[in-house]
């Protein structure tokens, strides 16, 4: 029976996770998951992808850690005017120390999805106790063969030329659709603000992966069509990096069907199974890798409870 308990930790015991542990000890050498708020997602993750995620790693033996970042969920804000970029990794080190000290931890694989891999790939660079990447929907960069299949796949779909004779004929006729009117009442319209997601020169980043490579770092990337502006088959990102000798270190996932945040259930027990797998391979700890993420027991709710009485929710 897996357990889990609230705990606190970093500077001022401000940051607030859930660890998820296996039954027993197991082996020491055993490396901890740490899974990384995606935007603003608290440490649930994406449709509570981080929670089945850590219990279905616990079933296989591994602990795990979900925790929220610093002014995120339960964690309380910073108090410096440090960027998230060099937050974000400080606190996952903080996490690791925590780790280290309350149950030995050595080793730990960092996951996270969007912002969350990003951070999980920033934090290896600089620290070795790192064995261990899974990103989901990193950062992807285009390849040749990436516009043979945009243009291919988008040359052979009836609504890409429908949408094309709709624009032509709307500037032949003067008028276009997405023209900008003011509001009708004479109000204020305020522009929305996005989310801008910065990605590093491609050379950087590839710098940063044949230095995980030299420490036989572990890599799982996981792409879904919700980043199909940038990644659109499988394979792209092994010959995105084709300067980089990954060997059998890599393995890389295409979930053509899935959408950037996995809300289908079927997608997320893909996923799931598949990083479980993946761990058990790599990592050689606890139960068979063919028992499906459906098949993991969730504890009961008080379960995510400490011990005393306490707000803090999963």
């Amino acid at each position: 029976m897996i357990r889990e308990q609230v705990v606190q930790f970093g500077k001022g015991g401000g940051l607030t996770g859930i660890v998820t542990l296996p039954e027993g000890t197991g082996p020491a050498d055993r490396p901890t998951f740490i899974f990384l708020n995606s935007g603003i997602l608290h440490r649930v993750g994406s449709c509570r992808l981080h929670v089945r995620l850590a219990r279905a790693l616990a079933e296989a033996g591994f602990p795990a850690l979900r925790f929220d970042f610093s002014g995120i969920g339960d964690s309380e804000p910073r108090k410096d005017s440090l960027a998230f970029e060099e937050s974000a990794p400080l606190e996952v080190r903080e996490a690791m120390d925590y780790l280290t000290a309350k149950r030995g931890a050595a080793r730990f694989v960092l996951g996270g999805l969007c912002s969350g891999a990003d951070m999980a790939h920033l934090t290896a660079r600089d620290d070795t106790r790192v064995v261990g990447l899974v990103m989901l929907d990193a950062w992807a960069y285009r390849t040749r063969m990436f516009w043979v299949h945009h243009y291919l796949v988008r040359g052979l779909q009836f609504s890409v030329w429908k949408r094309w004779a709709r624009v032509r004929l709307g500037r032949f006729l003067g008028s276009s659709a997405s023209a900008a009117r003011p509001a009708s009442d004479g109000s204020v319209e305020y522009e929305v603000p996005k989310y801008v997601r910065p990605f590093p020169p491609r050379d950087a980043i590839a710098a940063d992966l044949r230095s995980f490579v030299e420490r036989r770092i572990r890599l799982m990337t996981v792409f879904t069509s919700g980043q199909s502006e940038l990644y659109n088959h499988l394979g792209q990102y092994r010959r995105s990096f084709g300067d980089v000798p990954f060997g059998d270190l890599l393995e890389e996932q295409f979930l053509r069907d899935a959408d950037h945040i996995i809300t289908g259930l079927e997608d997320q027990a893909l996923v799931i199974d598949s990083i479980r797998a993946w761990g058990v391979s790599h990592f050689g700890a606890g139960v068979s890798a063919a028992v499906p993420a459906s098949a993991v027991p969730a504890p009961p709710r008080q379960s995510h409870r400490p011990v005393e009485d306490s707000p803090v929710r999963s």
